[in-house]
C-alpha cells in the first residue's frame, strides 16, 4: 500500500463525519491530481465513498485502515507468524510476500532464520529440504507470535507462556 493511500485512509478513519477533497489535499500535502486520482482508486476499489461533499470510509476500507495499522505497527517476525497462520503451509516467499512491507528488502532471508529456529523448537515443521523453505503449522498456538530471546537462549511461546530452551547456543533470527 502506497505512502498516499495508507494516509489517506488514516485520515478517513480518524473522522467521523469524513473529510473534503480540499482537506485531504491539505492534509496529505500533495497535489490535486494527485489525490483525485487516489480516491478514483479507492473508490473503483469500494474502500471510500462520497457523500455531501465528503469522503467517507465504506466498511471495507474501515477494515482495510485498521489492517494496514496494525501491520505497519508489528514486527516483521508477529506479521509473519500471522500470514503463516492464515496460509496453514507456505513457501517463504509467500510468507514474506503477505507479511513484508515495501522497503523490508530482507524479509525472506529474516523469516527463513525466524521459522528455522521455530523448526528446531518443534512450533513450525519444515517441509523438506525444498529451496526456499517451506514451514507448515504443526498447531495454531494462537495469534501472538513465538519470540526468540537470543539472550536468554530460549523461545518464547507467549499464548501458552511456555519457554523452549533452545539447546544449541545464539541462533540467527532472534527477535
Amino acid at each position: 500500500m502506497s505512502k498516499l493511500t495508507y494516509s489517506i485512509l488514516q485520515l478517513l478513519w480518524r473522522s467521523e463525519k469524513g473529510l473534503t477533497f480540499n482537506v485531504l489535499c491539505g492534509r496529505t500535502g500533495e497535489e490535486e491530481r494527485t489525490v483525485r486520482t487516489r480516491l478514483q482508486l479507492l473508490q473503483s476499489q469500494e474502500l471510500v465513498v462520497m457523500k455531501g461533499g465528503r469522503w467517507y470510509l465504506t466498511s471495507t476500507g474501515q477494515i482495510a485502515a485498521e489492517g494496514e495499522a496494525m501491520r505497519r505497527s508489528q514486527p516483521l517476525y508477529a506479521r509473519g507468524w500471522q500470514a503463516l497462520r492464515m496460509l496453514k503451509a507456505a513457501g517463504i516467499s509467500d510468507i514474506a510476500m503477505m507479511a513484508a512491507r515495501v522497503e523490508e528488502k530482507t524479509a525472506a532471508s529474516v523469516l527463513t532464520g525466524y521459522f528455522q529456529t521455530l523448526s528446531r523448537v518443534g512450533l513450525v515443521v519444515r517441509a523438506g529440504a525444498v529451496i526456499p523453505p517451506r514451514f507448515a503449522l504443526i498447531d495454531d498456538l494462537g495469534p501472538e507470535a513465538p519470540r526468540i530471546d537470543s539472550r536468554r537462549h530460549v523461545v518464547i511461546e507467549p499464548n501458552s507462556g511456555r519457554e523452549l530452551p533452545m539447546p544449541w547456543g545464539k541462533q540467527k533470527g532472534g527477535v
